[in-house]
């Protein structure tokens, strides 16, 4: 059984000239109805250059695994969106090389990242404690679980506050990357 989602991918980097018919068969493989973006290897020549290449189709399950993998194992940054369907959330997923792992959001259908209040809140009042009373705010926070890993860090190492606090604010709201231009290289 399978269920047929709109995605869409946008790839940025440089792909070697050997793997140009690999990176085609994936990319077709994975992504069916493919209305937007290059699917032979004229098409893919033309549009190298100076921009990202972005792809619009429909996916199974609005997955394109085998696709992010062979970016990943060829180090093209990406950008992929599945669109929401049925009881499936849109998400946005984006890699690029200087990451060890790809970073996965929600998003809103025209992929607006969407941020969970439920996680988001407990960081922002711990900040709001720290900065009125760096002293005793841990102690207000001690014994939720929720703060264990933060509180921990700020223990360890109060004077990087600002960075600790701020790492924290940037994993759970990333910012989407600019990607190179795809390119072939000879």
């Amino acid at each position: 059984m399978s269920e047929m989602i709109g995605v869409n991918i946008e790839i940025g980097g440089e792909l070697p000239v050997a793997k140009i018919g690999e990176f085609l068969k994936i990319l077709n493989d994975d992504i069916s109805d493919i209305n937007t973006g290059p699917t032979d290897e004229e098409g893919l020549r033309n549009e190298a250059g100076k921009d990202p290449i972005k792809w619009y189709g429909i996916a199974n399950y609005g997955l394109a695994k085998d696709l992010t993998n062979f970016c990943k194992d060829n180090k093209l940054s990406y950008i992929f969106m599945s669109d929401a369907k049925y009881e499936y959330d849109a998400q946005k997923e984006f890699w690029t090389p200087d990451r060890k792992y790809a970073v996965t959001i929600n998003c809103t259908q025209d992929g607006t990242e969407v941020v969970r209040i439920d996680l988001i809140k407990p960081v922002v009042d711990l900040m709001l404690a720290y900065v009125q009373n760096p002293s005793s705010a841990p102690a207000k926070f001690l014994g939720d679980e929720r703060y264990s890993e933060l509180l921990s860090k700020l223990t360890k190492r109060p004077k990087r506050a600002h960075a600790i606090f701020q790492k924290t604010l940037d994993d759970m709201m990333p910012t989407e990357p600019k990607l190179p231009p795809f390119t072939i290289k000879e």
